[in-house]
């Protein structure tokens, strides 16, 4: 077989797993929080129906019943659930490894997309995601350390999921916790090599640097454009001083002749 074909064929394997993935944490999300923020479904809630608050690191959000019980659901609070629990599925069935490369791979995707640049609320949100992954990997190898399968593995992945974000340390339902401004580099949590800018902080700073090359160019064009007049200027004094020296020493020459003559 061809490598082109072997190559299309990974690839369409790892998109069709990818989209398994969100598929599956979709569903979770819709089923826990009463929302999915990975695939819009019918008859989600909307954030502007609860309270702004600090409970809710100022974002907006809404109230749900999870099994008789309310709780208050806002973006950061369900993207920490997704990330937990996609990893987990990742690394059940797949391993640790391959979990890590394919959660790492989404972080690049989101630095390669973001359509303002990365700020440091970018990497703040960065590092959170990752040590979620990595709070996802645990319990997704603990569930295969169990001998969990099915619907057993996955109920004690969500449980175990749920429990972390009420009591763990190891999770944060904002970037702005302040806890996660202590979390360790990315390379630390298991993602080397995440540049601080991105092709739009690029093509702004290229912009920035080409308007004051222009901005430079005009003003060099002044300077010498003046540099020039002056000479010019200063080229035709020295003529007219040269040429009217001229004209009066054969002025002069021309009557002193004409005295000459006339003495004759």
């Amino acid at each position: 077989m061809p490598l082109v074909l072997v190559v299309m064929a990974a690839g369409l394997v790892l998109a069709g797993y990818t989209f398994s993935v969100i598929w599956r944490v979709s569903l979770a999300e819709r089923d826990l929080f009463g929302k999915s923020t990975l695939i819009p479904m019918v008859a989600q809630q909307s954030f502007e129906d609860g309270p702004v608050c600090a409970d809710t690191f100022g974002s907006k959000s809404f109230w749900f019943e999870r099994h008789g019980k309310r709780i208050l659901v806002w973006k950061d609070k369900i993207n920490c659930f997704q990330h937990c629990y996609g990893s987990a599925l990742a690394a059940y069935e797949l391993g640790e490894g391959p979990a890590t490369w394919l959660f790492n791979a989404n972080e690049y995707m989101d630095y390669i997309r973001d359509s303002n640049g990365i700020k440091e609320n970018n990497i703040l949100d960065r590092k959170k995601d990752l040590a979620h992954n990595i709070v996802g990997r645990k319990i997704g190898l603990s569930a295969k350390a169990h001998g969990l399968s099915g619907e057993a593995a996955d109920a004690y992945m969500r449980t175990e999921i749920l429990l972390s974000m009420d009591h763990g340390r190891e999770v944060y339902l904002s970037y702005l916790d302040p806890r996660v401004r202590n979390l360790g580099s990315e390379a630390s949590l298991g993602c080397p090599g995440l540049p601080e800018r991105n092709l739009f902080d690029l093509a702004i700073t290229g912009r920035h640097h080409y308007s004051r090359l222009q901005a430079k160019s005009r003003a060099g064009f002044r300077n010498l454009h003046t540099k020039h007049a002056e000479h010019y200027r200063n080229l035709r004094l020295r003529v007219k001083s040269v040429v009217g020296t001229s004209i009066q020493k054969g002025i002069h020459k021309s009557i002193h002749k004409l005295k000459q003559v006339q003495s004759i």
